[in-house]
């Protein structure tokens, strides 16, 4: 085997390695943010893609440099490059976010922010100046074949997990898509019913006008009746109002936690994989019925 081709091994090596490290990194982070064991990933294997790539980006650009400072707002720069493109690319394809900063201050369109320029910054240091020279020389010691073996089996495991991943997603967003045309259909539906029970209501009470001026004409001197009797017909158009909005309301809020609840039962373990996993995890298209979603699963419905 040619060293070219046992360079290229090592790097992709070295890249699965990084993207495991960087899934240790943060299901522990989100581990102790959400107070509970979180298994953090995009994809279902102990391995974050995006940690792997920003390592090896590091180690190409940035293994010549000697000055701490250039690689550290190197380093920073890249990672937040990579991290920026990524979001983008997953909203574009997925139509979802799977991050979102926007709570943090000296954040860019919620994809980056300042304190994650900084850890990574860090990050980058810490990586060309102490870890990877290790790993390096750990790297060599184990036979050539060894080494090839092992980053073949892993890369094909990652393969499959990316493809599985990927179907699965995409049978999500039918899934939400089919589950917010019923929602809509039948809001759609409870509207107009409650349309009909709001102009039955209204055509069963006298017209208000013809009633008002029996009472003028009957009883000009009972001002205290009259008053009642007058509000109470002017009130039956506000009435019909507030029975239609409830009957709006009611239809709505139940049709959908039945939609919502069937919907959870169609969940694969992907699926809430990903929604336990990213806790922020938003929908572009499909927003309002995801947060119902999120919301089922987290009370266990």
């Amino acid at each position: 085997m040619s060293s070219e081709m046992i360079t290229l091994y090592n790097y992709i090596l070295w890249f699965l390695f990084y993207s495991f490290v960087g899934w240790v990194y943060e299901s522990i982070l989100c581990s102790v943010d959400e107070r509970k064991l979180i298994n953090r990933g995009f994809l279902n294997g102990p391995y974050c893609p995006i940690y792997g790539s920003g390592a090896i980006a590091m180690i190409v650009c940035l293994r010549s440099q000697t000055n701490i400072i250039t690689i550290f707002l190197l380093g920073a720069l890249l990672a937040c490059t990579i991290e920026y493109i990524t979001s983008w690319v997953l909203e574009k394809l997925f139509h979802a976010r799977w991050w979102d900063y926007t709570p943090r201050k000296f954040n860019i369109k919620g994809r980056i922010c300042l304190i994650g320029a900084v850890v990574f910054g860090l990050f980058s240091v810490f990586l060309i100046k102490i870890v990877h020279p290790y790993i390096v020389e750990w790297t060599y010691k184990i036979p050539t074949y060894i080494r090839v073996n092992i980053t073949l089996a892993l890369s094909v495991l990652i393969m499959i997990d990316f493809v599985v991943t990927v179907i699965n997603i995409v049978k999500f967003n039918e899934k939400l898509h089919q589950a917010q045309i019923e929602i809509n259909t039948f809001i759609k539906e409870s509207i107009d019913r409650a349309e009909e029970v709001k102009k039955t209501i209204e055509e069963t009470i006298p017209k208000a006008g013809e009633i008002k001026k029996i009472i003028q004409e009957t009883i000009p001197k009972a001002g205290e009746v009259r008053k009642v009797l007058e509000e109470s017909f002017e009130g039956s158009a506000a009435y019909a109002d507030k029975v239609k909005k409830s009957i709006e309301e009611n239809i709505k809020n139940n049709k959908s936690n039945e939609y919502i609840k069937a919907l959870v039962k169609k969940l694969n373990y992907q699926e809430k994989h990903i929604l336990k996993t990213f806790p922020h995890f938003k929908s572009t298209k499909y927003s309002e019925t995801l947060e119902k979603l999120k919301e089922a699963i987290k009370r266990k419905i």
